[in-house]
């Protein structure tokens, strides 16, 4: 993700040619990034984008390409056999909350592989809590 390997290693760059500069990174919904770029409590924002009205009237830059990934434990059953579409909705999933523009991206991946949303689910953006969970 950009928090975890782009914006470490543009930080340590800026460092090395400014070593006096402070850099103060905020996170969250893409949604709130934005209104505060619109109204100059933030320099740029780096994050996933839709096209939304959001973004309507902001210059941004395509930096790089994200996938999604069905992560589990190495004892899990769904490890046990070949994965069948229809074994995901018997598992409680972690999922980005909705409307987020990475849930919406999930939610439009499972439409397409005809896989209904499990009933169980944790919905956040936090990752030592998706660890945990």
């Amino acid at each position: 993700t950009a928090e975890s390997l782009l914006v470490p290693e543009v930080v340590k760059r800026l460092h090395t040619r400014h070593p006096a500069l402070i850099v103060s990174v905020m996170t969250g919904p893409s949604a709130y990034l934005l209104s505060q770029l619109r109204v100059g409590e933030l320099d740029l924002v780096v994050g996933r984008m839709t096209d939304s009205p959001q973004i309507q009237g902001l210059t941004f830059e395509h930096l790089y390409h994200e996938s999604m990934t069905l992560v589990v434990r190495n004892d899990h059953p769904l490890l046990a056999a070949p994965l069948k579409r229809e074994s995901l909705e018997q598992f409680p999933l972690v999922l980005p909350l909705a409307g987020t523009t990475i849930r919406k991206f999930a939610d439009s991946l499972f439409v397409q592989c005809g896989i209904q949303m499990p009933r169980q689910r944790l919905e956040t953006l936090s990752l030592t809590l998706s660890r945990r969970y």
